[in-house]
């Protein structure tokens, strides 16, 4: 169904730079990545903001699992995120949908194009808790961000942008390693 395909009008912008990307870079404070959620982990996420009809989240879960495709497509992006531990054990809907939703990142976190990466709780203050971004690599090199949040935003001032990248790379000196991360997220899921 085409309806169920359809972004927000204001997403639309960094939807076309998302599919024109060569890579993608993540982090996330408070929630699993969107182009890693299942289906039901997104309604969950969706539902609990409050401001939209079950037919719109319907619409909006069906556009985020078409998105999806950037990375289990037949010409996957490189893909990088960086999650918050604490992001890992708040459980979403229920424990179903949070074991569920843990599983799948140890699915997708064994793609060769796939690397995850945990911020462990031990931490504390860290940059990625100003909110979640996405940086996106373009063909021919250039860097654009998006800022999360209820409206999210387009970021390509090149300031800006470095700014982020700078973020990102401490960020990356916080996280447990790839395969620690992959295993952490493993108990995660026998913890439930």
């Amino acid at each position: 169904m085409a309806a169920r395909q359809e972004s927000p009008t204001w997403f639309a912008p960094w939807r076309s730079i998302e599919t024109e990307a060569l890579s993608l870079r993540t982090s996330q404070p408070s929630l699993v990545p969107g182009l890693l959620q299942t289906e039901a982990y997104a309604h969950a996420v969706l539902r609990a903001q409050g401001t939209h009809t079950p037919e719109q989240v319907d619409q909006l879960v069906g556009a985020r699992m078409v998105r999806q495709e950037l990375l289990t497509g037949p010409f996957p992006k490189q893909f990088t995120a960086v999650i918050d531990e604490t992001a890992l054990r708040r459980v979403v809907g229920d424990r179903d949908v949070h074991q569920t939703q843990c599983e799948r990142l140890v699915e997708l976190a064994a793609l060769p194009h796939i690397r995850l990466y945990v911020v462990p709780d031990g931490v504390g203050a860290h940059p990625g808790l100003a909110g979640g971004f996405v940086l996106a690599t373009l063909p021919g090199g250039d860097e654009v961000a998006y800022v999360d949040g209820v409206f999210g935003h387009v970021v390509d001032r090149p300031d800006a942008v470095s700014i982020m990248r700078t973020m990102w790379d401490t960020l990356l000196g916080e996280a447990l390693p790839a395969g620690v991360s992959v295993e952490l997220i493993g108990k995660l899921v026998n913890e439930l």
